[in-house]
């Protein structure tokens, strides 16, 4: 191990692994030469045969198990141990629990007929299943993993079948609850009425009745805990008192003498164990109603032993993780008359999926309306949420346009920045969640990303070939015109109601599979719209924000499995990979949602209270921003932009150069500026107070200055009348730019 003299330096040295830190970015790098490289492939490639049997062994292991003990009893501890978290101490990165795992169970006892004289389960049994389970997660995830090996696949088809496999293996919940519940009752209420004619219950009680299900599981678990937790607490205080009565014993004779004279004492604490052990039997997971709505949706969503065979039944892969399961339609075990919920997140998280389920085997021609209807909602909602991010009033928000024949979903003007947009609902097909890459690329060209992606493009090319570019309503009236010199930004945004971050986030990564032919586009799942305009203070960093994710697309290495991530790396580091070190062919990130989990748990009423995440933004800068934005004077978008592109440090240092023209111009009512030069961009920023009446000369003056350096391309000024804090509308933006004037 070698340690560099530095503290923002690390190198270690694992033959024939190196491993390398600069700062926060971890650079692995293999010393093998390409033979070596290929007889280590050549190896796993052999090895693989013998590790799908040692799998397919732990399956039977495992079966062997579930087909000898009471399958409820084995469910019990392991869901508990797997489900449950504190809210108040729970992070992503350090959360032991394992969901998919406790689904994996599920499926296998599902797939089986249950055991008629099952044997008495034991701890030892218990966490024998618990090890085989954890054991065969990580098996299958190397084995996956170890896919590349074979040739089957070319590099980046191999890439996109792991992360398709991984995310369904391993990750779980793609939503905060909060936007769970919103988004299902406003897709769902509009066909109430079908569904009560159709199934006897509307989209309102179905949600009423998942809730219900959570808080009886949620008061069984507790008071299990509870009453098995009680003797112990009392057996503890009377051997606390014991002892002090006889001090004069040692340890071992205390404890012995104490077991003698409180036997009654220690048989309940002995069976407090036992039942904690198994935290009450499955009767934790019961679940008991008796109102008739809700007694028609468990029959809905229930199933029984032996009804989920396929997942047992496939050739070659038999109880294999990632094998077709009914448990995601139907979470709840019926057996007899009693009713088992041993995951009530997979109830929770798939209540939109359930329906759809239902719907389709019930319903096949009202399933087309329901499609039709989620496609609208995503469009108007989708752009809904941007306008209103944007604050950008009703008038000025433009839905269901046409162009040469062609429909376009939203046009958003604002300021000098364009936002065209386009919504696909289409869904990833279940074969290619599971790694079908014939499947994959089909839904992504014809029905998510190539298609949005295609339609937003040709709105854009269309825009920027016109002088001046019409837009007609559907029945061919002129409602809006655009003239791209007008506009300094243009975004082309794709709304999705299928959570696909882990396979979209870094768009150069879908060029190079053909799915799209250039990375100037942003793609993002409806979700995690809502929650950037629930965290995002200001209309221009959202702007900000979107330049500088498309920068992002520019590089390659950048690897991220989730937008939120992307976007709270924004708020705390930026989004500046320009100065990447060489020799990086990866970059990602993770772990980085984790206060903004604590935060929506805080909302959700599960945790103390929790400031909500936002970007470090010294005082007189933020109101300098917030001057901008309130007053919108021409052109300032592009001088919040520019301010927001500055680092900490220039933006304390701004803030302080604020306060002090203020303070000095009510001395003496004189001019008093501050300038910043970047020679890198080629950018310089003026901050003056200055008389309305000098605007315009003072300006040219000034721009003509800067841009006199070679390295100087644009100049942007702000003048405002002091206070900055006052409601006149006394601030004015000037950009000009060296190869087109003034803009």
């Amino acid at each position: 191990m070698e340690n560099g003299s530095k503290e923002n330096y690390e190198r270690l040295n694992f033959e024939p692994i190196q491993i390398e830190r600069i700062g926060r970015i971890i650079k692995i790098k293999s010393n093998w030469e390409e033979n070596q490289h290929k007889k280590f492939m050549d190896d796993i490639k052999n090895k693989r045969p013998k590790f799908k049997k040692e799998i397919d062994e732990k399956i039977e292991e495992l079966l062997k198990i579930v087909k000898e003990y009471n399958p409820l009893e084995l469910l019990t501890p392991i869901s508990v141990l797997n489900i449950t978290s504190d809210p108040e101490n729970y992070t992503e990165i350090t959360h032991k629990g394992n969901e998919s795992i406790v689904e994996y169970l599920l499926s296998i006892i599902t797939s089986l007929p249950c055991p008629e004289n099952p044997k008495k389960l034991t701890p030892e049994i218990i966490q024998k299943a618990l090890d085989i389970l954890n054991d065969l997660q990580n098996k299958i995830v190397w084995y996956y993993g170890s896919e590349v090996t074979e040739g089957k696949y070319d590099e980046k088809e191999a890439e996109i079948r792991f992360r398709l496999m991984n995310y369904s293996l391993m990750v779980r919940g793609s939503s905060y609850p909060q936007h769970i519940e919103k988004t299902f009752l406003e897709l769902f209420s509009s066909h109430d009425q079908f569904l009560t004619q159709k199934f006897g219950f509307s989209s309102g009680q179905f949600l009423k009745f998942v809730k219900k299900v959570e808080s009886q599981l949620e008061e069984n678990i507790n008071k299990s805990r509870d009453e098995g937790l009680r003797p112990l607490q009392k057996a503890f205080e009377n051997f606390k008192s014991y002892a002090e009565c006889h001090k004069s014993l040692n340890p071992q004779q205390l404890i012995e003498s104490f077991k003698e004279e409180n036997k009654d004492i220690i048989e309940k604490s002995q069976n407090s164990i036992n039942y904690l052990n198994d935290l009450g039997g499955s009767k934790v997971f019961q679940i008991k109603f008796d109102d008739v709505t809700d007694k028609k949706i468990l029959k809905s969503v229930s199933i029984d032993f032996g009804e989920n065979k396929n997942f047992f039944e496939i050739r070659d892969y038999k109880c294999w993780f990632l094998n077709p399961s009914l448990i995601y339609e139907k979470p709840i075990i019926a057996r007899q008359d009693s009713f088992f919920c041993f995951c009530p997140q997979i109830l929770f998280r798939n209540i939109i999926f359930i329906l759809e389920k239902l719907i389709e085997k019930n319903d096949s021609d009202y399933l087309k309306k329901f499609y039709e209807s989620r496609d609208k909602y995503l469009e108007n909602n989708g752009i809904e949420i941007i306008s209103g991010i944007l604050k950008v009033d009703k008038s000025k928000i433009y839905g269901n346009l046409h162009y040469n024949g062609i429909e376009l979903d939203g046009l958003i003007p604002y300021d000098n920045a364009l936002f065209i947009i386009e919504s696909k609902a289409g869904k990833l097909s279940e074969s290619a969640k599971r790694g079908s890459i014939k499947s994959f690329m089909s839904d992504m060209k014809n029905d998510l990303l190539g298609k949005a992606y295609e339609q937003g493009n040709r709105a854009l090319n269309y825009i920027k070939k016109n002088k001046e570019a019409k837009f007609f309503d559907e029945n061919g009236n002129e409602i809006l015109k655009i003239k791209k010199d007008d506009y300094s930004y243009f975004f082309v945004i794709s709304l999705y109601f299928e959570p696909i971050g882990h396979i979209i986030t870094n768009l150069s990564f879908m060029e190079e599979l053909d799915i799209v032919s250039n990375e100037k586009h942003w793609a993002v799942f409806l979700n995690d719209l809502r929650v950037i305009s629930e965290i995002i203070y200001h209309s221009s960093m959202f702007v900000h924000y979107l330049t500088r994710r498309l920068e992002v697309n520019k590089f390659p290495q950048y690897n991220s499995f989730d937008e939120l991530d992307t976007f709270m790396l924004y708020l705390r580091e930026g989004l500046y990979f320009e100065e990447m070190p060489e020799g990086v062919d990866n970059i990602q990130f993770t772990g980085y949602t984790e206060d903004l989990d604590s935060f929506y748990l805080y909302l959700e009423g599960k945790r103390n209270k929790v400031e909500k995440p936002a970007q470090k933004m010294p005082e007189y800068f933020r109101k300098l921003i917030e001057k901008l934005e309130n007053e919108k004077p021409k052109r300032f978008l592009t001088a919040c932009i520019e301010l927001l592109n500055c680092d900490g440090e220039t933006r304390e240092k701004i803030s302080e150069q604020i306060e002090r023209c203020e303070a000095d111009y009510k001395k003496d009512g004189r001019v008093h500026s501050v300038s910043l030069v970047f020679e890198k961009p080629g950018l310089t920023l003026l901050l003056s107070t200055i008389p309305e009446s000098e605007l315009g000369k003072h300006s040219m003056e000034w721009s003509k200055k800067y841009l006199q350096n070679s390295k100087i391309k644009k100049v942007v000024i702000t003048y405002w009348k002091p206070q900055i804090t006052s409601e006149e509308n006394s601030i004015t933006v000037f950009v000009f730019n060296k190869d087109g004037g003034m803009s």
